[in-house]
């Protein structure tokens, strides 16, 4: 066999493998234009999440393992901070997209609130209302967020105030943001909020925003946005969008 033959053998191989890398590398692009150049693992990239501190004093045992009746449920002492178990489904959104296209050796970083309370150098991604989630919070009194408050309404329910309209949680429904400004104190990436006005709110609009990231890279390019949206039915998959708008 001439060298020429072994060549010819080779060739649909090579074009197919050519083929496959021309859409990866402009999904690869667009993830770095979407959530800033950092995301696939060069630099900075945090998820921000929100851990709880036992009450103070400590009265007793302080959680409880439920064992559905094949045992009797188990007073723990536990760890001092926890998380929510709706961060169990972010993992699983967040790597359904970052990890196909992230090296093996860029694990996803999550970090929680007060580590990076005091860090702009990279992208976050925060998870939860500035209710519970301090970098939230800083990102939320920004001067370039103009979209969204949160507050109380004449009702004295808490709510995302959004372009003069009140979104408040109703029965069977939770809203929640998603939100994403240029980080002004490092321009080259974003920062986001996925934060519910409960935990479905907060789980179902990372969801959202996995899922839905091709279209909203589309629809706003370079811009700062907010969506809100309606989550429904405690299902992260059963997700409205409500209103829109960028800058």
């Amino acid at each position: 066999m001439t060298f020429s033959d072994i060549l010819l053998a080779f060739i649909p191989d090579i074009a197919k493998s050519i083929w496959r890398a021309i859409p990866n590398s402009i999904t690869k692009y667009k993830l770095k234009r979407f959530f800033g150049p950092s995301v696939l693992g060069d630099g900075n990239f945090w998820l921000v999440v929100d851990p709880y501190y036992h009450p103070l004093p400590r009265a007793g045992n302080r959680f409880i393992k439920k064992f559905l009746g094949r045992k009797p449920d188990q007073p723990l002492i536990g760890e001092d901070r926890v998380l929510g178990s709706n961060i169990l489904r972010l993992l699983g959104y967040l790597a359904a997209v970052l990890g196909q296209y992230r090296d093996n050796d860029s694990p996803i970083t999550f970090v929680a609130d007060e580590d990076v309370e005091n860090r702009w150098d990279g992208t976050m991604i925060c998870f939860g209302s500035s209710d519970s989630n301090l970098k939230t919070l800083d990102v939320e009194g920004l001067p370039q967020n103009g979209f969204y408050n949160l507050k109380f309404n004449a009702a004295g329910m808490r709510c995302f105030e959004v372009a003069g309209r009140d979104y408040n949680i109703v029965p069977n429904e939770d809203k929640a943001i998603i939100l994403r400004i240029r980080n002004p104190r490092s321009p080259e990436h974003w920062l986001f909020v996925c934060a519910g006005l409960g935990e479905w709110g907060t789980s179902g609009s990372t969801r959202y925003l996995f899922t839905h990231w091709k279209q909203l890279h589309k629809r706003y390019k370079d811009h700062n946005f907010i969506v809100v949206v309606a989550v429904k039915g405690r299902s992260d998959e059963n997700v409205e969008e409500l209103y829109s708008t960028s800058t």
